[in-house]
This record gives C-alpha cells, structure tokens and sequence, in this order.
C-alpha cells in the first residue's frame, strides 16, 4: 500500500487525542527509540504509558509482535494500528446519519 493510501486510512480510522499525526510512519521500536519507515531513529520521549495484559493468548500474540512494536505516542501512526483500525471499519456496519438508532 502507498503511504498517501496508509495515510488515508489512518486519517479516516485512528482517534487522535490532540493535534495532528506526525509525518513519520513508526515501524517498530528499538530501546530508546523508534525507528520511521524512512530508516530514521526517532529518540522516544512521548509517552511514559505502558500496557499490560493477563490472557495467556494475549501474552503470547504481544510476545511475538514485540520485536516490531509495542506502544506508541498517541500522535504516532504505524502499520499494526492503521492495519487494525481499517479492519474493524470494515467489520463495523456504516454509522447510522440519521439518528434512527
């Protein structure tokens, strides 16, 4: 997918929490820093967030997607969660515009 096209639905399907998304697009995280789809290291000051988890099938999937990502800034996009977003658009039925429900 192109990233006008990654961007696109990234706009559409990810809330953001303040301003803008950041031009990079994040692909993994790396120590201290996380690496931009452009080969540029990015030193990781955003969040001070952590996430957590208890179901062991949880454990596992985060286990084994950890080497790419894990968290991000909020103003961040990256594939796993642009990836997410548009398939639980597409799993979602169209929003109801006309305030039947």
């Amino acid at each position: 997918m192109s990233e006008d096209g990654f961007r696109g639905d990234g706009e559409r399907h990810v809330v953001r929490y303040g301003g803008s998304f950041v031009p990079a697009v994040i692909e993994r995280a790396q120590g201290a820093y996380v690496p931009d789809s452009a080969g540029h290291a990015i030193l990781d000051f955003t969040s001070g967030q952590m996430s957590a988890d208890a179901h062991p099938e949880v454990a596992e999937t985060v286990c084994s997607s950890v080497t790419t990502l894990d968290h991000l800034f909020s103003g961040m996009l990256s594939r796993p969660v642009v990836d997410l977003s548009r398939a639980l658009a597409d799993a979602t039925p169209a929003p109801c515009r006309n305030r039947c429900c």
